[in-house]
């Protein structure tokens, strides 16, 4: 009942696949970029604790074993952060744009079951004792009613 109700609304649907292909990109570029910045922010966050580490040393607060167990364990981290850093790029993985395309085309084309895609386009489905259905959408005023 949906599929049908879906089909038979006369929508843009090219239109309708730009416009949400680049709100998920954009969320997605969101997304990478806060990734990014907390990378940056534990580095720097390391790199005060290795400062630190060598002024406790240079003041005689810390052994000279001490200091460089602590500076090889900050090195570590500071080296897997610098490398998860490298792998994270601004840039959207080739053929992404398409690949959001093609799902979104197959979800509003209804080729493909989505319980999330049903979900936020279904208002209600109501069955009536007589063999009826209506069903209704989100954000529409229509009603498809259909006979069983």
């Amino acid at each position: 009942m949906l599929r049908q109700a879906l089909l038979s609304l006369d929508m843009d649907l090219d239109l309708v696949i730009d416009d949400l292909t680049e709100i998920i990109t954009a969320a997605i570029r969101e997304a990478e970029n806060s990734t990014v910045e907390k990378l940056e922010q534990e580095i720097r966050r390391l790199n005060k604790k290795k400062e630190d580490v060598l002024n406790a040393f240079l003041s005689d607060r810390i052994s000279l074993e001490e200091m460089k167990m602590l500076s090889e364990r900050c090195e570590r981290q500071l080296n897997a952060l610098k490398e998860q850093h490298c792998s994270t790029s601004d840039a959207l993985a080739p053929g992404t744009n398409e690949s959001i395309r093609e799902h979104l085309h197959s979800f509003l084309s209804c080729r493909t079951e989505s319980g999330i895609f049903c979900k936020s386009v279904l208002n209600k489905i109501e069955i009536m004792p007589e063999g009826r259905a209506e069903l209704s959408l989100n954000h529409l005023p229509q009603k498809w009613y259909f006979q069983f």
